[in-house]
Formats: C-alpha cells, sequence, structure tokens
C-alpha cells in the first residue's frame, strides 16, 4: 500500500486579518518608544502626540487598519504566497529603500 503525504492548506487570511497583522508588524517594527498615538511612554503616560504616527513622516509606523490600503493587503498576500513556496524569502518594503 502506498501511502501519500497529505496536503495542508490553510484557510485564507481575511482583509481585516491582513490589516490586524499589518498594523502589529508595523508597531513592532518601530524602534523607538512611542511608535503610535495610543502606545504607552516610558513614563506611563500615553504617547499622543509625541508619537512617530504624528512627529515622524518618514519611520511613521501604520497604526490604525484605517490606514491600511488595498495595495497593502494585496503585497501581503503575495507575501503570503511566496512564503508558502519558500519560507527563507526575506522582504523589505519600499519604505525601507533609501532615497
Amino acid at each position: 500500500m502506498l501511502l501519500l503525504p497529505t496536503l495542508v492548506f490553510a484557510k485564507p487570511m481575511s482583509d481585516a486579518q491582513i490589516r490586524s497583522a499589518i498594523v502589529k508588524e508595523s508597531v513592532a517594527k518601530y524602534k523607538g518608544a512611542c511608535p503610535c498615538p495610543y502606545s504607552t511612554h516610558p513614563d506611563g503616560t500615553q504617547c499622543g502626540y509625541r508619537s512617530a504616527f504624528h512627529k515622524n513622516p518618514a519611520a511613521k509606523p501604520i497604526c490604525y487598519e484605517i490606514n491600511v490600503t488595498l495595495k497593502m493587503i494585496e503585497e501581503y498576500r503575495l507575501k503570503l504566497a511566496l512564503l508558502s513556496v519558500d519560507p527563507n524569502l526575506e522582504f523589505s518594503s519600499s519604505k525601507d529603500k533609501p532615497k
């Protein structure tokens, strides 16, 4: 009897799930203390207008799902598809490229 490996296909992520993932990844990538207005500053207060979201357009993290564009969702889906083929691929966004 021949046994074949079974392929398990994950359920595709919804747009809402992708938006949430993009926000979480963006905030996690930010190197400073205050990526978003709702973040907590090291002094224990809310970051508010001290956040990079308000102060630093070049390093502006994506803090809200409403700021995730359809193009970002499409790129994220493509990245997931490529990673399913080769999990060792590395990606950088166009924001990461030097100008």
